[in-house]
């Protein structure tokens, strides 16, 4: 593996990158030698002064154009995403280290990956017999309680709030790891046995927190077999239906991940068209669960009758 490095600082491998880090993140995959072609992309301190060309301002701490990214978080740090191969970070304030890494590995990372015009979807992914599946939807949907129930089981894990997807050689739809951490709110943790006390908190702003995920974590990237997204619904039952048409493709552009920023540019043309093959490529579906009811297991059964069934039907005779 790649060791320090004067020049380049820690390489590490996230999202199907190899990242050259000035900032330490132990949390981050290192990468192996051979892995990749040098170095994709490269963070390091510096001055970010909060100027760009031909840019959207959205408000005085969120601007960005096609090819650049500006973050100001007050008190945290300021931040500069270019070309898809660069992210500087000016501390602020006390500058904790802990919170910078929020949003280095959220935001950053996530509009880094737009501007390499690599599709990331928001939500966990999870290796079900040999199969990929993504778990998207809307904050407070239930995501992370499902994916920790499918890791309880021992399906491995791949992401936890990013999924980074390219097409391979044979035309498959890719998931990359991420790194083997997730971020929980308070109620999940509680809901799922783990003491908060005994956890770090993402950042003073929210009330959720680090879980190391090492044992559970695989590294390589994986065929994506399935998108669920979960909603909550008033029903009295849970059920699953298969998303077909138009349809697929408007659950996909909704939950590109940092779509709320994304949309003051207006998505690419060959942007749309991954987007397009990915819906054309990967059965997608959605889950209804009733508001105010756990219902876990029934949809962990659920997921695992559709991988089933697409099993069979794609099984070369």
């Amino acid at each position: 593996m790649y060791g320090k490095n004067k020049t380049l600082g820690n390489v590490y491998r996230v999202y199907g990158l190899n990242v050259a880090s000035e900032i330490t993140m132990p949390e981050l995959p290192a990468a192996e030698q051979g892995e990749g072609c040098g170095i994709d992309a490269f963070i390091a301190y510096g001055k970010v002064s909060g100027d760009i060309e031909d840019g959207v301002v959205v408000d005085p701490c969120l601007k960005l154009s096609k090819r650049e990214f500006y973050l100001h978080i007050k008190g945290t740090a300021r931040f500069y995403v270019a070309d898809g191969c660069v992210i500087v970070v000016q501390p602020e304030g006390r500058g904790d280290e802990e919170e910078i890494k929020v949003f280095l590995l959220g935001s950053c990372l996530g509009m880094l990956l737009y501007q390499r015009n690599i599709v990331a979807m928001h939500g966990g992914a999870v290796v079900i017999d040999g199969q990929g599946i993504i778990i998207t939807g809307h904050t407070g949907a239930g995501k992370s309680t499902l994916i920790s129930a499918l890791r309880e089981k021992g399906h491995k894990f791949l992401a936890d709030d990013v999924c980074a997807l390219t097409r391979d050689d044979g035309s498959n739809i890719m998931i990359h790891p991420s790194y083997p951490q997730a971020k929980l709110c308070r109620d999940a943790m509680e809901r799922m046995g783990y003491d908060t006390e005994n956890y770090q908190r993402t950042d003073p702003y929210r009330d959720k927190y680090i879980v190391p995920l090492d044992r559970f974590f695989s590294g390589k990237e994986v065929v994506l077999r399935g998108i669920y997204e979960i909603r909550k619904v008033f029903n009295q039952k849970t059920e699953i239906n298969e998303v077909l048409g138009a349809e697929k493709l408007k659950l996909i552009l909704r939950n590109v991940y940092r779509m709320e920023i994304i949309h003051y540019l207006g998505i690419s043309g060959s942007y749309f068209k991954k987007c397009l093959e990915i819906a054309g490529s990967v059965p997608v579906y959605s889950i209804s669960r009733p508001e105010g009811k756990i219902t876990v297991e029934e949809q962990v059964g659920l997921i695992m009758d559709t991988l089933r069934v697409k099993t069979k039907l794609f099984k070369p005779v």
